[in-house]
């Protein structure tokens, strides 16, 4: 199973900024984390797995869509 950052960067970027029409830093206050963090992991850094979470639950996105693989045995 392989986690699929550039899926993960793409749904970040396009709900803050399309949908939400959010800066970095209004997101980051609804996503609970800092900016820094926030703008790491829209180029592209692997986030912790809090991170992860929080950014999930911001998408409202099943934490299973971004890894490859997830549905295999």
């Amino acid at each position: 199973m392989t986690f699929d950052i550039e899926k993960f960067r793409e749904d970040l970027l396009t709900k803050r900024i399309i949908k939400d029409k959010l800066t970095l830093r209004q997101a980051a206050v609804q996503i609970g984390s800092s900016a820094a963090t926030i703008s790491r992991v829209e180029r592209s850094h692997m986030p912790d797995i809090e991170t992860f979470c929080k950014i999930c639950s911001y998408l409202d996105a099943d934490p299973k869509i971004y890894f490859i693989g997830h549905d295999k045995k």
